[in-house]
């Protein structure tokens, strides 16, 4: 359970690295950011969302552990939500270099406030946490 409680921490740990870099006022701002990031290289913007790659190792090197139904359906919960998070930026990014507008897709600018900031922070570590019950 020691192991447990380790790798517990370092998810949080990287999901406030992740909110911290992601830090803006707005979701216009935030998706500019990601797609300076995605311009650089997309293997930088792959990297810098490290809590992705690292649920990926947790499905992988925990999965022999924890083979029950309820451990397989928190973590993939978790990788698909991430998952769907990527492609959807992905998809604004290919949007935006072809000319069209993010308004489109996003027509208002949502404040982002710290609640929704950091949110991830207690959200995926409790999923985690709730499949190695």
């Amino acid at each position: 359970m020691e192991k447990i409680y380790f790798l517990l921490l370092i998810f949080i740990l990287l999901e406030f690295f992740e909110s911290s870099w992601h830090r803006a006022n707005s979701m216009y701002e935030l998706i500019k950011k990601n797609y300076l990031l995605y311009k650089k290289s997309i293997f930088y913007f792959f990297f810098i969302n490290i809590t992705f790659i690292y649920t990926l190792f947790l499905l992988v090197s925990l999965e022999s552990l924890y083979s029950s139904g309820k451990f397989i359906f928190w973590i993939t919960t978790i990788l698909g939500m991430k998952m769907i998070d990527i492609i959807f930026k992905l998809f604004l990014f290919k949007r935006i270099d072809s000319g069209v507008g993010i308004t489109q897709f996003l027509p208002n600018d949502i404040a982002m406030s710290y609640s929704i900031r950091y949110s991830n922070i207690l959200f995926y570590p409790t999923m985690f946490y709730f499949g190695t019950l």
